[in-house]
């Protein structure tokens, strides 16, 4: 377990999740993007679409259901963690159904989960 660096592997992942959401704000991801200029629209679409796929990769370790999720609603195998950043998902691929990721934590089991672990806040 001293080899396995599990929070620096989250943190990567986190990082790699934040500057992809970087990525979206910075291209300006909206309905006018869509209509205007279409196929800058269907690149950040590839790339976004893409960029979750890795992601998928990246936390399935921690979250597997979850990575299990995200491949059912991309249409697209579990996959192994990639050695550089490609584009697997190509031009024409057909999504699946969206689905919730995560649900709603109910107050009770929160305040059941603080009062046994402790309140999260401490670093």
């Amino acid at each position: 377990m001293d080899g396995v660096h599990i929070k620096a592997a989250l943190t990567t992942a986190r990082d790699i999740s934040a500057r992809g959401n970087q990525y979206l704000q910075m291209s300006n991801m909206n309905n006018a993007l869509f209509s205007d200029c279409r196929a800058q629209c269907d690149t950040v679409m590839a790339l976004a679409t893409n960029l979750v796929y890795l992601l998928s990769a990246l936390f399935y370790p921690f979250m597997p259901a979850t990575a299990a999720s995200i491949c059912r609603q991309l249409n697209a195998p579990l996959r192994l963690l990639p050695e550089t950043f490609e584009i697997d998902l190509k031009p024409g691929h057909v999504t699946g159904r969206p689905e919730y990721l995560f649900t709603n934590i109910d107050e009770k089991k929160i305040a059941q989960w603080r009062a046994e672990f402790g309140s999260g806040t401490s670093a």
